[in-house]
Order: C-alpha cells, then sequence, then structure tokens
C-alpha cells in the first residue's frame, strides 16, 4: 500500500498568440516524471510522460 506524500512531479510552458479579434492559438509543452514509490510499482510503464497539446480557438 502507497503512503502519504508526493507522487509526481509536473512542469509545463504555454504561449498564446492572438491572431486577429475571433482566432487565437494556445501550445502547451510539458513533461510529468512519478516519484518515490510510484515510479517503483510494477504497474508503472514509464516514469516520465511528455506532453504536447495545440489548440485553436474561434470567437464570434
Amino acid at each position: 500500500m502507497a503512503g502519504a506524500g508526493w507522487y509526481e512531479a509536473a512542469v509545463a510552458l504555454t504561449w498564446d498568440h492572438q491572431f486577429n479579434a475571433q482566432w487565437g492559438v494556445t501550445s502547451m509543452l510539458g513533461a510529468t516524471q512519478l516519484l518515490q514509490q510510484a515510479a517503483r510499482s510494477p504497474l508503472t510503464e514509464r516514469k516520465t510522460s511528455p506532453t504536447v497539446a495545440v489548440y485553436a480557438s474561434y470567437r464570434y
């Protein structure tokens, strides 16, 4: 049984750009690292997971 405490650490960088009054884009780049017992679990496939996302937005 896992004890209390921190089980992951995450960092992310986001960037927003507005093209005009209606259109914009948001992008994100990040990573999550499992810590301590969570990283040593036999159920864990990866200790570090990358995250990438790009969102387009339209205002009407």
